[in-house]
């Protein structure tokens, strides 16, 4: 029963005017559903180029791992405008694994010079310093603007400034390289010794793999898998610092027994990742709250009653809200009043003629 309205809303999308076909795809697009996602696929590859542009956006943004090799293969193999969206939606999205480098490394190679552009921009927002060695094959493009963008997208990179020379690009990538390969081998094999425990130095010294975050990645993704929750828990915490993104996209049921850091003195503990606080017992909030409410609820209906009571036939409601505050002035002045009758006839008042103490 639930597929029907699905069938009936494709059926109109196709039969209505182009305005109320445009919303009908909207609903479609915004369903939490692979149906969804097959019908704006098929939109990236054929029909109007708005249309295509649309659907590769709502793709990109929908925030699922089947939306990236399709924003991906736009990126490699649709035209140049289409190819230059999904180059700057590739952007927002951040870096992938490694398995994507040889897509990546093939639009570097297309002869469109705005795509070229839209991949340097791309590149030089992630910070991965794999990439260095074919953006520097770019230094040799005869175009002076091309060598300058170059250029500084291996300055964002890297850091360093060593201007249009191929070779000297190189020779620093060489020896950044091996500098973190080692870093790296020395992790994996302390992750890979079943006789060493992997405690949370070891993983967080991943964090600080500054341009080589995919690598640290693809290192510490096979940790989730065992059934230590100090071990899981340090590689969530080293996650969070070089890719929050995914850590939005990993099984809740890993993050759910996380142990937190130890409280400080006089601090309540916070709940882990993925725990639920404690619900308020009945007799603290459970009481209170419907009572409060209606108190809210009750003081609002005779504010208005008493708003619209003094407002007269020919009064205006602002004339009828002064009338109001002069009753409320009078009877707060006449609470007064008895409150401090009372507070005075509690105290002995000596006869008159006689002195007061």
């Amino acid at each position: 029963m639930r597929r029907i309205p699905l069938v009936l809303l494709l059926s109109l999308a196709i039969q209505l005017p182009a305005s109320v076909a445009d919303e009908v795809d909207w609903g479609l697009r915004s369903l939490p559903t692979p149906l969804a996602l097959d019908h704006l696929r098929d939109q990236v590859s054929k029909g109007p180029l708005e249309q295509r542009l649309e659907a590769l956006r709502l793709i990109a943004q929908s925030g699922r791992d089947p939306a990236r090799p399709v924003v991906l293969q736009a990126a490699t193999e649709h035209e140049e405008r289409v190819a230059i969206d999904a180059l700057r939606h590739l952007a927002s999205m951040g870096p992938g694994r490694l398995a994507e480098d040889r897509q990546l490394r093939f639009v570097l190679g297309r002869a469109e010079p705005m795509v070229r552009a839209a991949a340097l921009d791309c590149f030089g927002s992630w910070g991965e310093r794999r990439f260095v060695p074919d953006i520097a094959v770019l230094l040799g493009d005869a175009a002076p603007q091309v060598r300058t963008q170059v250029a500084e997208t291996l300055t964002r990179l890297s850091g360093e400034r060593l201007g249009v020379d191929i070779e000297a690009w190189r020779q620093w990538y060489a020896v950044d390289q091996a500098e973190a390969q080692k870093r790296l081998d020395e992790v994996s094999q302390r992750i890979a010794d079943p006789d060493q425990a992997v405690d949370e130095p070891t993983v967080a010294t991943l964090a600080a793999m500054r341009g080589h975050t995919s690598e640290a990645v693809e290192l510490l993704l096979p940790l989730l898998n065992r059934n230590d929750p100090r071990t899981l828990a340090a590689v969530v915490r080293t996650l969070r610092v070089i890719r929050p993104a995914l850590v939005k996209e990993l099984d809740p049921r890993l993050l759910s027994d996380l142990p937190g850091p130890p409280p400080a003195a006089g601090i309540a503990p916070a709940p882990a990742v993925g725990q639920v606080r404690p619900a308020p017992s009945a007799s603290s909030e459970g009481s209170s709250g419907p009572w409060l409410l209606a108190g809210v609820v009750a003081a609002i209906v005779i504010g208005l009653w008493l708003l619209f009571r003094r407002t007269a036939p020919g009064q205006t409601v602002g004339q009828g809200s002064r009338a109001l505050a002069a009753v409320i002035g009078r009877t707060s002045g006449a609470m007064v009043v008895k409150l401090k009758g009372k507070r005075h006839a509690d105290v002995a008042v000596p006869p008159s003629g006689l002195p007061r103490p």
